[in-house]
């Protein structure tokens, strides 16, 4: 199971390991974001220190309603335990864990400040 918390603005936090192509780890903080349809995005300084290759171009809307275009590169998350390979989207924000890695597993919270965030595959 993959374990975390809610913050005291009520964001849902898990924390995760993505690894490089060399073997280099980064350990890091993310905030579910079920309007996510990707898996994962990291900032870009993260992304050159650990020289994830780059994939493709990728575009979001926004919840104004704008469309941003970023890169996308191949990188590994450590998801419940075991390597995956994902695609990781590129931006200069909070990292993101979107439903492209949720699909197949269930995820509870309890929404309260410190509450626990739990993600656990189905069946």
């Amino acid at each position: 199971m993959i374990a975390g918390a809610v913050s005291d603005e009520y964001e849902v936090m898990v924390t995760l390991t993505v690894r490089s192509p060399t073997g280099a780890e980064y350990e890091f903080d993310a905030q579910i974001d079920t309007g996510f349809d990707g898996s994962l995005t990291l900032p870009p300084a993260v992304i050159t220190h650990l020289g994830l290759p780059w994939r493709d171009y990728g575009q979001v809307l926004i919840a104004d309603g704008t469309e941003i275009e970023f890169d996308l590169h191949d990188g590994i998350v450590v998801w419940n335990g075991r390597p995956l390979p994902v695609l990781i989207g590129s931006a200069d924000v909070t990292p993101l864990v979107g439903v492209a890695l949720l699909a197949g597993y269930r995820l509870a919270v309890d929404f309260r400040p410190g509450g626990p965030v739990g993600i656990e595959p189905l069946g």
